[in-house]
């Protein structure tokens, strides 16, 4: 018999605009609906501000969504982590991430000040004038550079602005991993590494796996070679995690990445919510 799920496929990795994306959650769902894409999570930087936006929207389509977020997370290395099935109204959560924004919005501020005292016609309150925001990032300030025609691409924005040893650089307050994992457990999230590529070194990989409390792996990534692909796919079955994916979509701030250019098969998304009928 085939399988009821061959030709079903969603994306679990997508930014809206409730943080450094350009599209809507209605758009996000009329996107996934023109690209043969059947479930969805939106995974928001530090902020579920967008879920109620998105559990309204998607009434009015057959798509399915999964209420997601993706966190900024401080190990001994830069680490991301996604959260599925997460109750956004967990009371802990709100206060986190509600610090979380204001120490972003004070990022935000100290980077313009930085690229100002660097040389650069450039001011917070234009910023937020020219970019509409509700979790301020890097992004947000990359794309006010494209509008003043400082620079042309949000990589040339990085390159000589905003990266590590940039004038414009500053560090991000970050929860650690072991709180991250915490908070979400409370929030009853499912606990997943993002992208795993983006550490650079596998053997700091397997260290986190190893370190107990991720529950699934991004196996399934835009930036991912089929060869790593079959590896976090081994790395799953070692650790008997399940394995996500997504294209990391942010709409036209990155229209290279587009929802459909990685489509995961719907067979993995049940895996997920299997176990996730079992906490």
């Amino acid at each position: 018999m085939r399988n009821k799920y061959l030709k079903k496929y969603a994306d679990l990795h997508i930014h809206s605009i409730y943080s450094d994306g350009t599209f809507t959650p209605s758009e996000i769902f009329s996107e996934a609906k023109k690209r043969e894409i059947h479930c969805v999570s939106i995974t928001d930087h530090d902020t579920v501000a967008g879920v109620e936006d998105a559990l309204e929207s998607v009434k009015k389509t057959d798509i399915e969504y999964i209420p997601g977020i993706e966190f900024s997370v401080n190990w001994k290395k830069s680490v991301h982590i996604l959260a599925y099935f997460i109750n956004h109204k967990n009371e802990k959560l709100l206060k986190i991430l509600e610090g979380s924004k204001k120490s972003r919005d004070g990022r935000s501020k100290l980077i313009i000040e930085k690229l100002k005292n660097s040389g650069l016609n450039v001011d917070y309150g234009e910023l937020v004038n020219m970019i509409e925001m509700t979790t301020p990032g890097r992004p947000h300030i990359a794309r006010y550079l494209i509008l003043k025609k400082i620079v042309k691409t949000f990589d040339e924005a990085f390159e000589k602005f905003l990266k590590v040893g940039r004038p414009g650089y500053v560090e991000k307050d970050k929860l650690s991993l072991i709180d991250t994992i915490d908070l979400i457990n409370q929030a009853k999230g499912v606990v997943v590494l993002a992208h795993p590529t983006s550490l650079r070194d596998d053997t700091a990989v397997e260290e986190i796996l190893k370190m107990g409390g991720i529950q699934g792996i991004e196996a399934f990534y835009t930036g991912h070679t089929p060869n790593d692909t079959a590896y976090y796919l081994k790395l799953a079955e070692k650790y008997n995690l399940f394995a996500t994916g997504g294209t990391d979509c942010h709409g036209k701030a990155k229209e290279e990445i587009y929802m459909g250019k990685v489509k995961l098969q719907y067979k993995f998304v049940e895996a997920m919510k299997e176990y996730y009928s079992k906490m």
